[in-house]
């Protein structure tokens, strides 16, 4: 599941990214959602079969990390000006306080989730290891750039990615998912599960407050998960309501 969530919202992240740069020069009605979709699916399907196991991402993510600091940098440098020159506005919600606070309780969800690794060509750190299982139970022997082992790669990828760009183009909400997904698996693999297994496998050498530290972010982070999780259904009860399938945003 989260491997699935981690490719449908790298290709959501794509498709927003692309249609945000063809606004800059072109603030018409005729490339719609779903064609930014396909393009971005169509860009991780040429990436995924370039790369055919993890060891090939090594010059991808030195490039992603060189970029994505440029891309940081930038991006804080230009809030910051507009922001000092920008006149005073208002930033009130116009919404219930429940509905803020449910909305509120989602984002962080979607935060933890979406920066739990800072790498751009994640679809493929995520994704690898299905590929690479897939390889190894198929009889992939040989070089990658075979012709054998192409076309299977080939097609095993397509198949995958062409899964997640059409739930990305039929459920544009499926954002509310990275929450759900947060509250399931990243809140408790990267907060909860290490801190119990700590104190397990260290519990004779750790003193009293260091146990009771412990314990304190697994009860912390347990409550947050667990509100995460209610935050997340009802987003997804509201926007599956309000929005449409194959909807334009």
């Amino acid at each position: 599941m989260n491997m699935g969530e981690r490719g449908i919202s790298d290709i959501e992240t794509l498709q927003d990214s692309c249609m945000a740069f063809y606004i800059l020069f072109r603030d018409d009605d005729e490339m719609k959602l779903p064609y930014f979709t396909a393009i971005a699916g169509l860009g991780c399907v040429l990436f995924a079969i370039a790369v055919p196991h993890l060891s090939s991402l090594r010059a991808w993510l030195a490039a992603s990390t060189f970029f994505s600091l440029v891309y940081i940098t930038i991006t804080f440098v230009l809030s910051l000006k507009d922001g000092i020159n920008a006149p005073p506005r208002g930033y009130g919600i116009p919404e219930s306080k429940p509905s803020r606070a449910f909305a509120i309780i989602g984002a962080t969800g979607s935060l933890v989730f979406a920066f739990n690794t800072g790498m751009v060509p994640e679809i493929q750190i995520f994704a690898s290891p299905t590929y690479e299982f897939l390889d190894t139970k198929y009889g992939f022997k040989g070089s990658a750039v075979d012709f054998r082992n192409m076309v299977f790669r080939t097609i095993v990828r397509v198949g995958y990615l062409a899964i997640t760009t059409f739930l990305s183009a039929l459920l544009p909400f499926l954002g509310d998912f990275m929450s759900l997904t947060s509250a399931i698996s990243t809140f408790p693999l990267t907060f909860i599960l290490p801190n119990h297994m700590h104190l397990v496998a260290m519990k004779k050498q750790l003193s009293t407050l260091q146990k009771n530290w412990h314990w304190l972010n697994i009860v912390f982070f347990g409550f947050t998960s667990a509100t995460v999780l209610v935050a997340a259904f009802r987003l997804i009860a509201v926007d599956s309501k309000t929005y449409n399938m194959f909807a334009d945003l």
